[in-house]
């Protein structure tokens, strides 16, 4: 069965974690104010819960943060602007199957030790920003199933032409468009 409740504002109190893994629990609601204290966690898996709501922009607060998983949650709206502003040793990012929306933000550009993104499952829209060719050849960049435009021939070349990188996306349920890059 797991844990449920909310997670109590309380937890940032324990400013000496280096990892955290709450998933596959039954917790819901929001992310507390106060896990942006939680500055020493390089590991933060939050995945198989209920929690909604934004994603909070205070998790960019988070510098020495690698791995972030909030996959298969109810998180909405759109990613934080400064997500990786000060992120740079942000090694993964798995938040996929949530609502979240809008267009994927050029700036995860800026996560320069980023290997892995995974945002299928989601309602963004919009085209792939070419920024992300800025990226040091991600291992895996999953888009599956979402509401993407098709990748022009510059941005494929950007994104590592044969990297060996698979993308897959969505134009319009169910059609999907599968490129071996």
């Amino acid at each position: 069965m797991g844990f449920e409740g909310t997670i109590p504002s309380q937890l940032g109190n324990l400013s000496f974690l280096v990892s955290l893994d709450m998933s596959n629990n039954s917790f819901h609601g929001y992310l507390p104010t106060g896990m942006s204290h939680l500055r020493r966690l390089s590991f933060m898996a939050l995945s198989n819960n209920n929690f909604a709501g934004e994603i909070p922009s205070w998790l960019g607060a988070l510098d020495r943060l690698q791995y972030l998983s909030l996959s298969n949650n109810s998180f909405l709206g759109d990613l934080p602007a400064n997500i990786c502003n000060n992120l740079s040793n942000l090694k993964e990012v798995d938040m996929f199957s949530n609502q979240l929306s809008d267009e994927i933000l050029s700036d995860l550009s800026n996560c320069s030790r980023l290997e892995s993104l995974s945002l299928s499952y989601n309602q963004f829209s919009g085209s792939i920003p070419k920024e992300l060719g800025r990226l040091k050849m991600p291992e895996v960049l999953h888009l599956a199933v979402n509401i993407l435009e098709g990748l022009e021939q510059q941005q494929e070349r950007a994104l590592g032409g044969d990297s060996g990188i698979r993308l897959a996306f969505c134009v319009a349920l169910p059609f999907c468009i599968i490129n071996d890059l």
